[in-house]
């Protein structure tokens, strides 16, 4: 999509990796300045770029979860603070792309496979005006796949006749105009003939792709799945519809596997949080435990002093 924009515009694109060790708010700041006033700027997997979801500028946890170390800089007037190095902060992005330094003119487009991850001045109406899915592929997007990959190929086949302009550099100054009537009569017949083939071709495409609409089944694999599977058979879309239910089968099952390995990580990953919670509760629990009962000594301490000194003053 981001292709198509820009070749639509005539827009060149830039890419910009928020996920770079050497990025900081500076750096960002930096190369925002140097783009054309109309480009197209593209941040991809934004959820993963490790941006807070509060405006704090000083603790901008890493994806693996880690806390990005800060380097302390100048600001003026001897004042240090300490800035993420390697990171940015939301407040940050949130200045360039849409503050008082932003540029009018450019397209921003930030993908996102969590959108839910994302803070909501982020995503809000004015920072983005145009919120895209790219969903699992319904039976019209199948049939719409299989018709662009095919339709092309087998037209591949389908030559166009060549204009008759140069036949007539060909005839000499003998040739009669009943022979000049026959060629163009010829031409047009040939021409009609290549149109009612490329239509009849078209047609036979079209029922092949709401055929094997009835045969993947609705919002159950991703179009990159389909397309790619299309692809497998390309010149061969009969094969494509015999082979349907078998890829079908065949996707499922390996999905399946997929879907359960990550819900066993996931399953894991919640036990090991879940334990290392309860090990820090039990350790909090002994450590008030602990000091409680060296509070009590403390004071048991304390009060057989007293009675040691009220005994002996009596």
């Amino acid at each position: 999509m981001s292709f198509a924009i820009a070749g639509y515009f005539h827009l060149k694109i830039y890419i910009v990796s928020l996920n770079s060790m050497a990025m900081n708010e500076e750096t960002l700041g930096t190369l925002f300045a140097a783009l054309p006033k109309q480009c197209v700027v593209l941040l991809e997997d934004i959820d993963t770029a490790g941006l807070t979801h509060t405006r704090d500028a000083t603790r901008a946890p890493a994806p693996d979860g880690t806390t990005t170390p800060t380097i302390p800089q100048n600001i003026g007037n001897g004042t240090t603070v300490a800035t993420p190095s390697g990171r940015i902060s939301l407040s940050a992005l949130l200045n360039i792309i849409d503050g008082v330094a932003a540029t009018e003119g450019r397209i921003l487009i930030m993908t996102t496979n969590h959108l839910d991850k994302l803070d909501d001045a982020l995503i809000r109406p004015g920072r983005v005006d145009m919120t895209v899915r790219f969903d699992l592929a319904n039976a019209q997007m199948i049939a719409s796949i299989f018709r662009s990959i095919f339709a092309t190929l087998e037209a591949d086949d389908l030559q166009p006749i060549s204009t008759i302009s140069k036949d007539y550099q060909k005839l000499t100054s003998d040739t009669t105009k009943e022979e000049i009537a026959t060629r163009i009569l010829s031409e047009k017949k040939l021409k009609a003939e290549l149109e009612e083939q490329r239509l009849t071709e078209e047609a036979r495409i079209q029922a092949m792709g709401e055929k094997i609409a009835t045969l993947i089944p609705s919002m159950t694999f991703s179009p990159a799945e389909i397309q790619g599977y299309f692809l497998k058979w390309k010149r061969q879309p009969e094969l494509a519809i015999e082979n349907a239910l078998n890829w079908v089968e065949k996707t499922n099952t390996e999905n399946k596997k997929r879907e359960n390995l990550e819900i066993i990580e996931k399953e894991k990953t919640e036990r090991e949080e879940r334990e290392g919670l309860e090990k820090k509760e039990q350790e909090k629990n002994k450590k008030e435990k602990e000091e409680k009962v060296q509070a009590e000594q403390g004071k048991e301490d304390k009060n057989e002093k007293i009675d040691a000194g009220t005994e002996v003053s009596m």
